[in-house]
Order: C-alpha cells, then sequence, then structure tokens
C-alpha cells in the first residue's frame, strides 16, 4: 500500500464518518477521492475551501462544468452530483494538510447543510 493510498484510505474513512458526507465511488484511484456534501452547490464548497487555502476541484475529471456522466452512471442522486468535489493527494501531501482540511469541512460548510 503506498503512501498516498494510506492518506486517502484514512481521509476517505475519516470523512465518511462525518454525518452529511457522500463518499462517491469505490475511490480505487489511488490519489483522488471524490465526495459530495448534498445541501451546498459544489462552487460554495470550493469557494470555502480555496477562502481556507486548500485546493479541490470540482465534480469529476471527466465533466469539467457540466454533470458527470459517470457520477450519473453510478446512479446518484442530482443532489450528491451537484455538491460533488475532488481531493487530490500527492507523494508531497501531509497528513495535518488533510487535517485541515477534515477540520475546514466540521467547523465552516457541514454547519451550512
Amino acid at each position: 500500500l503506498s503512501a498516498e493510498k494510506a492518506l486517502l484510505e484514512e481521509l476517505a474513512n475519516t470523512l465518511g464518518k462525518l454525518p452529511g458526507v457522500t463518499i462517491n465511488g469505490a475511490h480505487e484511484a489511488p490519489h483522488v477521492l471524490n465526495l459530495s456534501i448534498p445541501g451546498i452547490p459544489t462552487q460554495n464548497i470550493i469557494n470555502i475551501l480555496q477562502d481556507a487555502g486548500i485546493c479541490v476541484s470540482a465534480g469529476s475529471a471527466c465533466a469539467k462544468g457540466h454533470r458527470s456522466h459517470t457520477l450519473t452512471a453510478m446512479d446518484l442522486a442530482p443532489e450528491v452530483m451537484d455538491s460533488s468535489f475532488r481531493v487530490s493527494i500527492s507523494r508531497e501531501t501531509t497528513r495535518e494538510e488533510l487535517q485541515t482540511l477534515i477540520q475546514v469541512i466540521e467547523k465552516d460548510i457541514l454547519p451550512r447543510i
């Protein structure tokens, strides 16, 4: 298990336990996690995270600016697709950076649901 995959698994497990957070798919890519916070539009999530110095991407890699055909094929509800975003990690990503992401989601995003 690579360091990136281990960090991604830890992130998915932690975020998946938070009420209001949905992990989309099996997150088998060793460096990408797609998740949603239904009730909050993707762009709002991105703006809050960017204000905290965290960069994520909207939706899925296959659908820049549109609903993802992959998320649609997974039969996800529209509100899940419309709040989806991707977290990508690299060998330079630290556990502390991911803890900051989790804290911002808990304190600044989830209360808005």
